[in-house]
């Protein structure tokens, strides 16, 4: 039997976003101006739920320009079918500030990972969770941009929401 999924949404002046949860666990996130969750997704009813709408709130802020650090302590990712590669990269993104970004060489370092630069973008590339796994702070080693999963457009538009553009250049 398939997981039922929930969505819980928040708005933005780019469009709404969405947060997709099963069973308590936060298994996506839809950048705002997504298109909405197919229809086997159902919003969850009423009250989302104080963790979910926390979250939420949190991205508009985050949105709306207000410096914000996502914890992972207090957020529920759904880390089923993740590899332990995937993780330890994850959890050394998660080091990275508001505002400060990393090239794909250091996070693999700082993952336990020397030389899996090309791996670390792959896991970049597959994250789930982007904004609040914070992907788009990762930039190649000569500056460069890299790539983002959503397009090059909204990785600038991150990067210029938390003033990191004139670090990183095209």
């Amino acid at each position: 039997m398939e997981k039922e999924t929930y969505a819980t949404s928040y708005s933005t002046s780019c469009g709404d976003g969405f947060l997709l949860w099963q069973k308590g666990m936060l298994v996506g996130h839809l950048l705002p101006g997504t298109p909405a969750p197919d229809s086997r997704v159902v919003s969850l009813p009423g009250n989302d739920g104080e963790r979910q709408r926390a979250l939420a709130d949190m991205l508009e802020s985050y949105f709306a320009g207000a410096v914000m650090d996502f914890d992972l302590d207090t957020i529920p990712l759904s880390l089923s079918g993740v590899s332990a590669f995937a993780r330890d990269v994850s959890l050394a993104l998660m080091e990275v500030r508001y505002g400060r970004s990393t090239t794909y060489a250091s996070l693999a370092a700082a993952a336990g990972h020397p030389g899996a630069a090309r791996a670390v973008g792959s896991v970049m590339a597959a994250n789930p969770w982007p904004v609040i796994v914070p992907c788009h702070r990762v930039i190649r080693s000569d500056g460069g941009l890299g790539g983002f999963s959503r397009g090059m457009a909204w990785k600038r538009r991150l990067l210029a929401i938390e003033g990191c553009a004139a670090e990183v250049r095209d």
